[in-house]
This record gives C-alpha cells, structure tokens and sequence, in this order.
C-alpha cells in the first residue's frame, strides 16, 4: 500500500492537487464570508456564515469533487493506461491509494474553510460569540458530504471510461443546488449530493419590513449524518467493486 501512495504521489507532482484543493476551500469559504455593515450583523455574523457556507459547499463542491476525481483517474482513463497499471499493481491497491489521496484533499478542503469561518469574525469583528463545535460539526459534515459525492463520481470515472460524464454529472448537481435552499426541509432530503444546507443546522428567517434576518440555531441531526456517512461507505464499496470488475 505505501508503494501505491508514493506512485500515486508522483503522478500528482505535477497537478498541485493538494494547493488546487486549499484554493478551492479559501476560494468557497471567501465567497461564503459576511462582511458585516450594521451592527445586527455584526451580531449574527457566524450563523450568516453557516448559511452561506452551506449553501456555497452544496453548489460548488459536486462540481469540485466531480474535478477532483476526473483529475484522480485521467492517467487510467488516457490511452487505456489500466491495461498497463493493472498488470504492475493490485487493482484493490491502486483504488485504495487514489481514494485515500482524494480524502487527503477533501480534508484540506475542509480544514481550509474551517480556519476561514473562525478567522473571519476575528478580521471584521463580530460580536457574536464563536462557535467552535459549529465549526467543527460544518467541517465534518462537510467532509462526509464531499466523500459520499467523490466515490460516486469516481465510479462514474471508472465506469464510462471518459472524464466528460461525471463532470457533466457533477455539473448537473450543482446547478440543482442553487434551489435546495428554497425547498421544503422533507423534500430536500432527497436531493443526497446537496445535504450540505440541511445538515447545517441554521435555520434564516428573513423579515420584509425591517429586513432584518434573524438566525435559529437547531439541533445537530445526527441522524442525517448518519445517513450521509452510510451513503460515502455505500459510494466508496461500488466504486471498488467497479475497479475490481472493470474489463481491460
């Protein structure tokens, strides 16, 4: 397995896969920050962020993680190179290196948009207390969420032979995204590659005549996570079991 790592490191030397996946995470992040102008935003600005950074990771990151995994399997998917690597390696190693280097820049994607959500308060000033376990449960959730979207999209990777599917998959996905903040909590539960705004734990109610929003912490859904992580496991077993069963 180390030796599947290392080959897997040095076909990535020339990708810059882990610095392309902090600028995805700063980029997301920076896009997701609040900059407050009056005071009750100032006051209510980690949970803006929540909802804004929920709602950015579910329209950015299927298209991301689509990316990533293309960008995982092109040398396979080039000049049938399975055909050759399938020969020098264990097919089961050869997935398992490739899954655990994109977790690697799940995590980094994860832990960047982290650092910016709790530097941001300190920058701008918010006079809402930090939420440590707030940010700690939209890293986690965050990095399920992504995990349970690359497997499947790596499958893809796998099965059609072609990085053009599951980009235009991951495309698809996200631009389906920009609506689940508006749907109905029940009917967004079906929406598996979007959970990111569900799992976010912040409700926004919006008031037309003061046009103030307010922010309603809930309850962490534990439950829903459960599901997602059982998703990525489900992903990451089809995924392998089409590695192992592909033809050359």
């Amino acid at each position: 397995m180390r030796a599947a790592m290392l080959a897997e490191r040095i076909k990535a030397a020339r990708r810059h896969d882990l610095l392309l996946a902090a600028l995805t995470g700063l980029l997301t992040a920076l896009c997701a920050a609040v900059r407050p102008e009056e005071d009750w935003q100032l006051a209510a600005g980690y949970s803006a962020m929540t909802v804004n950074l929920s709602l950015m990771n579910a329209v950015v990151m299927p298209l991301a993680m689509a990316a990533l995994a293309s960008r995982l399997w092109d040398m396979e998917t080039k000049g049938s190179g399975c055909r050759l690597l399938f020969t020098l390696q264990r097919r089961e190693s050869l997935f398992d290196a490739k899954a655990l280097r994109g977790m690697a820049q799940n995590a980094v994607i994860c832990l960047t948009e982290g650092a910016v959500f709790l530097l941001a308060g300190r920058v701008w000033g918010y006079t809402q207390a930090p939420a440590p376990s707030r940010a700690l449960w939209l890293m986690v959730c965050t990095f399920v969420v992504n995990a349970m979207r690359f497997y499947v999209l790596l499958a893809l990777c796998v099965r059609s032979g072609t990085q053009v599917l599951p980009l235009a998959v991951g495309l698809a996905c996200s631009l389906l995204s920009v609506f689940t903040a508006f749907m109905p909590e029940r009917l967004a539960l079906l929406t598996p590659w979007a959970y990111d705004v569900p799992l976010s734990a912040m409700r926004m109610h919006y008031d037309r005549e003061t046009r103030i929003t307010a922010y309603e912490p809930l309850a962490f859904p534990v439950g829903l996570l459960a599901a997602a992580a059982a998703c990525a496991v489900l992903g990451y077993a089809l995924a392998r079991r089409t590695v192992r069963n592909q033809e050359v």
